[in-house]
């Protein structure tokens, strides 16, 4: 079955009709009919292929596209993954076998599977950890900031908003 750009054309025009208006075309319609006479002409030269599955998609991976095989993997929730690592780390030893975290959870099949979920528990922990630390660290600032304006106030010194952020950068 050879391919007709004729044909193609006659289908969009049946689709979109014929313009009523005389006007001259403008530089973006121009520029869209160049794009598609260059598609029929490919499409006569036989050299594009047309997909007729319905499952259309691109070859380069976008930012929102993960690495996920899908063929391996299955889709996790986080409270199943939250659960999962509850699980890994409430054993005495500290950390469960594969087969012990296979009969719970059954997405978890391999040990692969298994050291993504430690990787994971373990960014988790230590992004607690940080946030803790930061937390620390303001308090320690904010005790240090009010006792050194309470000491100058004490001295008669009356504060200002330049003042406060000056003693602030300071600590």
């Amino acid at each position: 079955m050879s391919f007709s750009p004729a044909k193609v054309a006659s289908i969009l025009l049946t689709e979109f009709g014929v313009p009523d208006d005389n006007d001259a075309p403008t530089r973006e319609e121009k520029k869209i009919a160049r794009r598609f006479a260059a598609i029929l002409r490919d499409g006569a030269a036989a050299s594009v292929d047309v997909e007729t599955d319905e499952n259309l998609g691109s070859d380069v991976p976008t930012d929102d596209e993960s690495d996920w095989d899908y063929c391996d993997d299955e889709a996790v929730t986080v409270d199943q993954v939250t659960k999962a690592i509850q699980h890994y780390r409430s054993s005495s030893k500290g950390y469960r076998s594969l087969s012990s975290m296979g009969a719970r959870f059954r997405w978890i099949r391999n040990d692969h599977h298994l050291r993504k979920l430690r990787r994971i528990g373990n960014e988790q922990q230590e992004a607690l950890e940080t946030r803790a630390r930061r937390s620390l660290q303001m308090k320690r600032i904010a005790v240090l900031l009010h006792e050194e304006v309470k000491e100058k106030m004490a001295a008669g010194w009356i504060p200002f908003l330049t003042d406060l952020l000056g003693s602030f950068s300071e600590l």
